[in-house]
């Protein structure tokens, strides 16, 4: 039962929630869970959950947590990975016409919704929620003076928005702001769904058994692209799509979810200052420091990422082991090439001195090298976990991940 209370009455007097100016408290996974609304403009209001409440104000570093499918309209607080549980966590309730919760399937159940009833819940939507409501914690949960460090969780639908987030949103000289990113199953091209795409070419069809060779959750992300966005064209937005914060489109809009895709014709573009041709096909990412916002008091950064993906199917497997070039669509390619994107520019914009030599044996580029597959680990975790959590090795992993940028 939930029991509302003014903000000035209680212990957490000190947090400015935007109206209305009370707290509700329910009863999560893991203690006390305090909620407090926050207004979205004329798009109506979302929900924020506040786990371990007595440590949300403390220096301690603060977990903000995506859950893997919209429960903006439930009752309940999300439940937490047990990797975050008794770390001070904010949950964000972004809107995303999408799931509904189901303890009968693996996968959860898609909502019947009313002609129209869900169309402001598409994209853009769940990004415009998640930014406003990261603004709100920036305003609301500081330390005081002291610095305090964020990192971002969230798995599937919820690993999207973390992962645009972590990549727009670290600015590591600034008091407060995110400095790492855990990501699990997510999808970071949406336009590989699209008939055509590159990664879903085979020159060998593997083997003929539909259910040894799919992924069965993967599938249904792609078979609903068209609920969760509404039009082509937002598949390529890279706040959907954050690979394509790093590399400009290869192929035009297609008019249809099922339309193929057309590739553009090349148009290199030369880079400012020099004589040389960039490849239009990527993109300097983050911008050079002239290009950001002026009102930043520091230079947007490549985050700490562990990008954790549940394992290919079978026929992925074998696919992959004799014919290398067939990486085939899965959760793994999608970490993959989201991965070697970062990686790529955080070589490029913060090693500037060897950006010319990335692939020569410069003794040390290998050991920087070294250090940013740390810094941007992609790992295969095995098998799904149920109901969309996370899999015992994916919370072993994370956890490990999180402990170590824990203050000692």
């Amino acid at each position: 039962m939930r029991r509302f209370f003014p903000v000035r009455s209680c212990a957490f007097g000190s947090l400015r929630s935007q109206r209305p100016k009370c707290f509700s408290a329910v009863a999560g996974n893991a203690g006390q869970v305090l909620q407090a609304k926050v207004r979205c403009g004329l798009s109506g209001e979302i929900t924020v959950d506040l786990h371990n409440p007595a440590k949300i104000l403390t220096p301690d570093p603060l977990m903000i947590y995506l859950p893997p499918y919209s429960i903006a309209s439930s009752k309940q607080p999300a439940e937490l990975p047990k990797f975050i549980r008794g770390q001070p966590t904010v949950v964000i309730n972004y809107r995303w016409a999408g799931f509904v919760r189901s303890s009968a399937r693996d996968f959860p159940r898609w909502e019947k919704a009313q002609p129209n009833q869900d169309r402001n819940l598409r994209w853009p939507t769940p990004i415009h929620d998640t930014t406003i409501a990261y603004n709100w914690i920036l305003e609301n949960l500081t330390a005081g003076d002291q610095p305090r460090e964020i990192y971002v969780c969230g798995s599937y639908l919820g690993a999207t928005l973390a992962a645009s987030l972590a990549l727009t949103e670290t600015y590591p000289e600034e008091r407060m702001s995110i400095r790492g990113c855990v990501a699990y199953n997510g999808i970071y091209n949406w336009t590989s769904f699209f008939p055509g795409h590159p990664l879903n070419f085979r020159s060998h069809p593997g083997p003929e058994d539909e259910e040894w060779k799919t992924d069965s959750s993967f599938d249904e992300l792609g078979r609903q692209a068209k609920k969760l966005f509404g039009i082509p064209g937002d598949l390529f937005d890279p706040f959907a799509s954050p690979y394509y914060f790093f590399h400009r489109p290869k192929f035009a809009v297609p008019k249809s979810f099922t339309g193929e895709l057309a590739e553009l014709e090349e148009r290199p573009q030369q880079k400012r200052g020099s004589t040389k041709l960039a490849s239009w096909k990527q993109v300097n990412f983050p911008p050079p420091e002239a290009e950001q916002e002026s009102s930043r008091r520091s230079r947007l950064r490549i985050p700490e990422m562990l990008l954790m993906h549940s394992a290919p199917p079978p026929s992925e497997r074998l696919i992959r082991e004799y014919w290398p070039g067939d990486r085939g669509n899965c959760f793994m390619t999608q970490a993959e090439d989201l991965g070697m994107s970062v990686k790529r520019g955080a070589y490029h914009n913060e090693n500037k001195e060897h950006a010319s030599s990335l692939f020569d044996g410069d003794t040390e580029r290998d050991e920087w090298m070294e250090g940013l597959h740390k810094r941007v680990s992609i790992r295969d975790v095995g098998g799904h976990g149920k109901n969309l959590s996370l899999s015992p090795k994916a919370e072993f992993l994370a956890r490990d991940w999180i402990q170590d940028r824990m203050p000692a």
